[in-house]
């Protein structure tokens, strides 16, 4: 414990069990989960998460319905620290006012806390703290400082991948940027170079197709959406990979999986929404029953539309399949 911070401890904390996972995009904890063994706990539930030292331990389980009275708590969960593949190296804590520490805050081998889940009126998790009170005591001051310095960094930070793809969405946007004034420079020289005649007359043509081009639209959209679908005659098939419109008429993602029901009907699906260039799309599931299922435009495809917003659906629990 005394020498946590030092060279010869990073060695030591590249073999421990906990590993988070971060994601592109997401802020310190709310995108970030840390696995333990076979469970997965978000950073965000053990922020704040109470740490107590029991004596005797002898816990064999990841779960309990209530903290024992008998435990001492002696502090709280500040900070969860990774190293740079992503494992969790330390916790830090703050001592409770009653205890004995070394500083306000201080850093725990993560190797000596046991992370269980409460489950009692409200799920929660709790550390376990089980290097003795000596060991909290003589706890090294942590110092924010340091991190850097040792390869750390806090939990849920945004990884190197997603710093090159906020860069080449950048570079991507740029591009587009400079090709579209080239394109307009380039239309505006042709235009001046048209004679007056020549110009009215493409304007009146360009008009006039317009507004044919609006009318057959409008007509095949209404058409389209008078002509329903009955659900019995449709197949997974049919629906796989179906774009699925918001009531705005935007679309908002794309049906991904079909899932089956014992009997054959199709029972739910699977919309990946959001993301960007396919990447950090998000899986929902809807029950078959929310969709509106109508012949597309040209009789050749169909159209799925929900009542919920693209922002609805991103707040929906991820699919998990």
């Amino acid at each position: 414990m005394k020498h946590l911070l030092t060279t010869t401890a990073i060695t030591l904390l590249t073999a421990l069990p906990l590993q988070a996972e971060s994601h592109a995009g997401a802020d310190m904890t709310s995108g970030a989960s840390v696995s333990v063994d076979d469970r997965n706990l978000s950073v965000s539930s053990l922020m704040q998460a109470k740490v107590y030292m029991p004596e005797n331990y002898t816990m064999d389980t990841d779960e309990i319905t209530a903290v024992p009275r008998v435990w001492d708590a002696i502090g709280t969960v500040e900070q969860v620290l990774v190293d740079e593949n992503d494992e969790v190296a330390m916790l830090v804590v703050a001592p409770s006012d009653d205890v004995e520490a070394g500083a306000e805050r201080v850093a725990i081998d993560a190797a000596e806390l046991d992370l269980m889940t409460v489950r009692g009126d409200e799920t929660q998790i709790v550390a376990v703290y089980t290097g003795g009170m000596d060991g909290f005591a003589d706890a090294v001051a942590f110092e924010e400082a340091s991190v850097d310095d040792m390869g750390l960094k806090p939990a849920g930070e945004a990884t190197d991948l997603s710093e090159d793809l906020a860069a080449t969405a950048e570079d991507i946007g740029n591009a587009t940027a400079e090709a579209a004034d080239d394109f307009g420079d380039a239309t505006a020289d042709a235009a001046d170079a048209v004679g007056e005649a020549a110009g009215d007359a493409a304007r009146a043509t360009e008009e006039a197709a317009s507004d044919m081009a609006a009318a057959t639209e409008e007509a095949a959209s209404d058409l389209a959406r008078d002509i329903g679908i009955d659900p019995a005659t449709l197949t997974a098939e049919d629906l796989d990979g179906a774009t699925v419109y918001e009531p705005s008429g935007d679309s908002v993602g794309e049906i991904s999986e079909i899932v089956v029901a014992q009997d054959g009907e199709i029972d739910t699906v699977v919309i990946d929404v959001g993301g960007f260039l396919g990447i950090g799309e998000k899986p929902v599931a809807l029950s078959f029953d929310e969709l509106e299922i109508t012949q597309g435009q040209g009789l050749a495809e169909l159209r799925v539309e929900i009542d919920h917003s693209q922002d609805e659906l991103e707040a929906m629990e991820t699919w998990n399949g």
